[in-house]
């Protein structure tokens, strides 16, 4: 195949080096013609990348600043705080017992409506939070009756022999009463060993003020 040069369009052999009408180096113009057809192209293609690259790491930040957002939203709100040193350890030592009915279903009624309990600022908080339980303990059992509810029957030949809550339903309701066991068992923990401490989520609804 001829070979032209690039500079002043004269026919060269193929091996030639240098151009015989104007001196121009072969290698050099292989080279020009190299980078005028290369870095625009990569300019291009980095100019590009960082198109789509820029708003993916805005979303990426975004995404975890929520994250961690929401991360330290539950940890404030599962946190026990403590608040036993505001007490009177004489009144501790004399009510922790009392408080413990605090944590027992319909009993938290007793410390929180007793002159005793009204006497006593650590029967006070355990009593108040126990109703706060006491609430809770109610709307769940009111979402596990709900749930039984859901029931699968089966019919032969359009009669019902019998029905049937699925599993995965028994399995919340499994789960509900067991976060409701723990939270009467820590709460009495709490008051039998002289600890004024919030019951994690459920210590958050006093700032509520419904009961005083």
């Amino acid at each position: 195949m001829a070979k032209f040069c690039t500079k002043c369009g004269a026919q060269m052999a193929d091996d030639a080096q240098f151009c015989p009408a104007c001196g121009a180096k072969v290698e050099q113009q292989s080279q020009n013609t190299q980078q005028t057809y290369t870095d625009p192209n990569q300019g291009a293609q980095q100019q590009d990348q960082q198109t789509w690259q820029q708003p993916n790491q805005g979303q990426q930040q975004t995404w975890d600043q929520k994250v961690n957002q929401g991360a330290q939203n539950f940890a404030k709100a599962t946190q026990m705080n403590d608040y036993t040193n505001r007490f009177h350890p004489n009144d501790i030592a004399y009510n922790k017992g009392f408080s413990v009915l605090s944590y027992l279903g319909f009993l938290a009624l007793i410390p929180f409506l007793s002159q005793r309990g009204k006497g006593s600022p650590y029967t006070r908080f355990h009593a108040t939070q126990g109703m706060y339980l006491l609430l809770c303990d109610i709307a769940v059992t009111i979402v596990n009756l709900l749930l039984g509810l859901i029931q699968v029957r089966e019919t032969y030949f359009g009669v019902t022999l019998y029905s049937y809550v699925p599993w995965p339903i028994r399995v919340i309701q499994a789960l509900l009463s067991i976060v409701s066991l723990a939270y009467m068992v820590l709460g009495i923990v709490f008051a039998a060993t002289g600890q004024a401490r919030d019951l994690p989520l459920v210590g958050k609804l006093r700032k509520l003020g419904w009961f005083k």
